[in-house]
This record gives structure tokens, sequence and C-alpha cells, in this order.
């Protein structure tokens, strides 16, 4: 499971109206099929009384051929040589983060670089 937030507020529908909060961001189920790496998830913030309030679910889609030029192309060395869970988790941050570049800032005006870790 793969779990961000933004490092600053942003706003977000309240019912009829906008309010700033932090959005937070999940990928907590990944499949693969025959052709693509698909991760399913979902925006959320907390609100005043610290429930979940979800916002809009996001599927990544990443072809596996694409994938692979991808992975050794742009994409950095895997950081653990003996636990593929990290492994896994490490392409799945780094496959989510270009595809929230190439959204530009259509969801919620987050970009990558206003993602951290969420603990």
């Amino acid at each position: 499971m793969l779990k961000l937030r933004t490092k600053t507020a942003k706003q977000v529908p309240n019912g009829r109206i906008f309010k700033d909060a932090i959005v937070h961001l999940i990928i907590d189920s990944i499949s693969v099929t025959k052709n693509n790496v698909i991760g399913k998830g979902y925006y959320y913030y907390y609100d005043e009384n610290n429930s979940v309030v979800k916002l809009d679910t996001i599927e990544t889609f990443t072809e596996l051929a694409l994938f692979e030029q991808i992975e050794n192309n742009f994409l950095g060395e895997l950081l653990s040589t003996q636990n593929v869970f990290d492994n896994v988790k490490q392409r799945l941050k780094e496959t989510t983060l270009m595809n929230i570049a190439q959204e530009n800032g259509e969801s919620y005006g987050i970009l990558p670089e206003d993602l951290e870790d969420d603990i």
C-alpha cells in the first residue's frame, strides 16, 4: 500500500463550498494483467471530526512494454536488494508520481513535488 499526502493544504469540495485541506492519496490495490500494471486507490481528506472524506478514485495504468522502457531509461536503481515488497512499493510510487505529473494539476492542483510520504 502506498500512502502520500500534500505538503500544503489544497482546495477540496465540502458540500456546496470549497475548503482548504491536506489531501491524502492511497493506492491500496495493484494488479498485473497481460499488458498492464494497474494501481487503484483514492484521494481523501480528514474533516473537522477527523473522519475520512473520500474525494475521487484514482487508477494508474502503465503498459508493461512502456513500464520496461521507463524503468530502463528514467527510473533509478532499485533501493533494496533483498526485499521484493520494498521494490514494488518504490516502483509504484515512481509510476504514480509520473501519472500525477501527466495530469498536470488536474486533481486538486496536485503536482508531484507537492507530495510527501504519509506515515
